[in-house]
């Protein structure tokens, strides 16, 4: 087969696709095929950590037990926030994660600035607050965020839910008491609710504020 017959027969073939298409299909041909990115809005996202843990006792101290002995740590030692942001689909990354080693921004600092945060499009997504220790990483918090207000049973918070625990669990593995206090659903919140205002969380507080945003 000549080169120049190969060619006809595929202009051919093109002409008779095109003639069959509505003209709504070319454009709706175009949006599948340009993927949405993978991050909608840049934020910052402040995050206040509360001065004890819910269970009362100080963040650090003496604990994280090492072959028998244990860390001496000063009880008026301030965490350090880490945080991960969580896509619908079960995706995440942590700011300042390097080579699995998670460093706060803000060492021994009960509250942190993140600045310019990739936020997921997705219509619920979620956010884990961690402060990595000497030996255990602990959970601060986790909360649902939805971009329209859902209910707490809503199928897709409950799913959220469920890829932030298995998440929490794998970064920061609950000991002791922790394993009861995790029992619990997660906070879910809207946006907008952490954008007016600091959300309160279980032991945190944490304010949202879209890149650009008009007030």
């Amino acid at each position: 087969m000549s080169h120049g017959y190969a060619l006809s027969r595929c202009r051919c073939w093109l002409r008779c696709l095109l003639s069959q298409l509505s003209v709504g299909t070319p454009l709706l041909l175009l949006g599948l095929v340009a993927a949405r990115p993978a991050f909608a809005d840049k934020a910052l996202i402040h995050v206040f950590i509360n001065q004890r843990q819910e269970s009362g006792r100080p963040w650090h101290g003496i604990g994280d037990p090492i072959l028998g002995h244990f860390i001496l740590k000063s009880p008026n030692e301030a965490p350090g926030a880490v945080l991960c942001v969580v896509s619908q689909d079960g995706q995440s990354y942590c700011i300042r994660e390097q080579h699995g080693r998670l460093e706060s921004p803000c060492p021994q600092s009960y509250d942190c600035d993140f600045r310019h945060v990739e936020l997921p499009g997705d219509e619920i997504f979620g956010i884990v607050v961690l402060d990595p220790a000497l030996v255990f990483v602990h959970l601060v918090d986790a909360v649902v965020i939805t971009r329209t207000p859902m209910g707490d049973e809503d199928p897709k918070v409950r799913r959220m839910d469920a890829i932030l625990r298995n998440i929490a669990a794998r970064r920061a593995p609950p000991i002791f008491t922790e394993v009861q206090r995790r029992s619990r659903p997660f906070p879910v919140t809207s946006l907008s609710d952490c954008d007016d205002r600091a959300c309160i969380l279980r032991q945190s507080k944490m304010l949202i504020r879209i890149d650009g945003a008009q007030r």
